[in-house]
């Protein structure tokens, strides 16, 4: 079993980003199982699989359960998770901007690591 880590910034919440893959149990572009989000992308018209936890201490754990992967299907999967999960935002300005508003405070401390959970083709688009 092939496992890769994908830095996750500061300001992440992986139980918030379930709340969002959780949200129907009819989603049939990925699963999630005891916190363990699996999907499956097609990379040069080759179907890749992969699972996603998460270590507080490293950040998204990915795990390939049926081969291993060549380095340039890891770096593409790595890539697609880092834009799926909106990881290059940094949220640091929006919050300390944010924060100074009572109207948002009480969001904050809810949504607090949230991260904007990306669609990343058409097809899971049109298919929601």
């Amino acid at each position: 079993l092939f496992r890769m880590v994908i830095p996750t910034p500061q300001i992440f919440d992986y139980d918030q980003c379930l709340t969002y893959f959780t949200r129907s149990d009819q989603e049939v572009l990925f699963r999630v199982i005891n916190k363990t989000i699996s999907r499956v992308i097609n990379i040069h018209e080759q179907p890749v699989l992969f699972e996603i936890t998460f270590d507080e201490s490293s950040g998204l754990v990915v795990s390939f359960p049926l081969t291993e992967p060549s380095k340039q299907i890891r770096e593409m999967v790595k890539s697609y998770i880092i834009e799926w999960f909106d990881l290059h935002t940094t949220l640091d300005e929006f919050y300390s901007v944010v924060k100074k508003e009572p109207v948002f405070a009480r969001l904050i401390q809810e949504q607090y690591g949230s991260r904007m959970i990306r669609v990343t083709d058409i097809f899971e688009a049109i298919s929601w």
